[in-house]
């Protein structure tokens, strides 16, 4: 609590411990007791054992004081199975917690992992980068670096530490695909520790950037046009082949509002040159699990700034890494423990959806429960094979890992659960909670009464 926050809960627990004395008498008490110093400290009294409490705790704002408090909290994050790497000149703290590092273990972070940062999270503007990884439930943090700068040198150096503290024993951390927005400085870092992993461009941010640059007044672009050039971009982006995305490119660029201004039509040019990166078609034979942004991470700072630290800065990089090593930690282990336990009463609608319109989705062959060939909803002379064994679909969509229609037209008629399906089985629920309690997790008790998928 602050100082005045701290106060006001003293007082008014003052007052509720009245005495079982009459009304008159109680409230002489009361009125005595709050008039007290001894009793009720007064604000300044507070305030100097507030300062007093907070050097103990935290240190000063100074980067020599900060590192010399983290150190002493080195060896309690590592007996508790996380671990804090701490490196000087330029201040960088890693931050591993338990649930991090056991989501490290159970394999989630090999596909694919999403990064971003954040600044204002506490009074020495320390930057915060995020690496998370995703689940059926989810977004997982895996790892929580603090550094002082946004440059590519700092970003890199952030980089290599958080290796160094998730990698363990003979298991290195070397993801196959990085979901990021358009800082350069960001994804030269990625390219340098991670050369063999791919960078992807998260669309949402890809289009929001060009909207913004198509209003801004130096490129000249109509109030009228904007919106044509962002719907034929968006073409582009979300064609479903390569031979349809350079068809619609061909077909943006011979418009006469990018013919007639060369601003508008050097920077899609140059968009294209990097199209690997954003470009949907580009995707197909990726396991992206159907994730084109970086929207994980954006909702999980926005859990972090709101519900962890309460929209507040905290006092320093000390202070921020204990919020993290409590306050965060806890949110993840009792929203985990929600789907585990099988109490989340949010329906899955999206799911619902697709199971009713996959019930009318024809089947016509099947070879021994492990091939099957589903009809396409839109060309009923069109069929996408479906293999059960590796929870895989040849359609646009299944092609990159994403649980399609067709796995669930699949998996309604035959009753196969895929290990991609929304629904949870027991499985999941006894790995969700080893992933947040580690080994004491009950797995008889899942076994033995099962819960309802959902």
């Amino acid at each position: 609590m602050t100082p005045s926050a701290a106060r006001f809960y003293h007082e008014i627990k003052i007052i509720e411990s009245g005495s079982e004395e009459t009304q008159e008498v109680q409230n002489v008490s009361t009125a005595y007791l709050l008039a007290n110093a001894r009793e009720n400290p007064t604000e300044r009294q507070i305030k100097y054992l507030y300062d007093k409490w907070r050097f103990c705790q935290y240190g000063s704002r100074e980067e020599k004081s900060m590192i010399e408090v983290l150190k002493n909290r080195q060896s309690l994050l590592q007996k508790s199975g996380g671990e804090l790497v701490i490196k000087e000149n330029p201040f960088i703290a890693v931050v591993v917690t338990p649930i991090m590092r056991r989501a490290f273990l159970q394999d989630l972070s090999t596909e694919m992992v999403f990064v971003d940062s954040s600044g204002s999270c506490d009074q020495t503007n320390t930057c915060v980068t995020f690496l998370f990884t995703s689940n059926k439930t989810g977004a997982i943090p895996i790892a929580c670096v603090l550094h002082t700068a946004q440059t590519e040198a700092n970003y890199t150096l952030a980089f290599a530490s958080a290796t160094e503290a998730i990698e363990v024993e003979n298991k290195k951390f070397d993801p196959k695909v990085f979901m990021t927005d358009d800082s350069a400085s960001e994804r030269n870092a990625l390219s340098a520790v991670f050369p063999n992993s791919m960078l992807l461009l998260c669309t949402f941010h890809l289009c929001q950037a060009l909207w913004r640059w198509l209003w801004q007044t130096d490129h000249n672009v109509k109030k009228e046009d904007r919106r044509t050039v962002m719907e034929m971009f968006r073409n582009v982006l979300y064609a479903p082949t390569l031979e349809d995305s350079e068809e619609y490119y061909d077909f943006l660029m011979s418009n006469n509002i990018v013919q007639s201004n060369k601003v508008l039509y050097d920077h899609l040019e140059n968009l294209w040159i990097r199209r690997k990166e954003w470009c949907i078609s580009f995707r197909n034979n990726i396991i992206t699990r159907g994730n084109n942004t970086n929207n994980y991470t954006e909702a999980s700072i926005r859990i972090f700034k709101d519900i962890v630290l309460q929209r507040c800065k905290v006092f320093n990089s000390c202070a921020l890494v204990d919020f993290i090593i409590n306050v965060f930690e806890n949110y993840y282990k009792r929203k985990l423990l929600e789907f585990a336990n099988s109490r989340r009463s949010k329906p899955q609608i999206d799911y619902r959806n697709m199971c009713f319109r996959a019930r009318e989705i024809n089947i016509i062959y099947q070879r021994d429960n492990t091939i099957f060939h589903v009809a396409s909803e839109k060309d009923s002379n069109l069929f996408y094979t479906v293999n059960s064994k590796i929870a895989f679909c040849d359609c646009p969509s299944g092609t990159g890992g994403k649980f399609c229609k067709h796995l669930c037209a699949v998996e309604q008629k035959f009753g196969i659960l895929f290990k991609t399906s929304p629904v949870l089985s027991v499985h999941d629920r006894i790995q969700l909670a080893k992933l947040t309690v580690g080994h004491s997790a009950p797995e008889e008790f899942y076994k033995k009464y099962g819960f309802k998928h959902n």
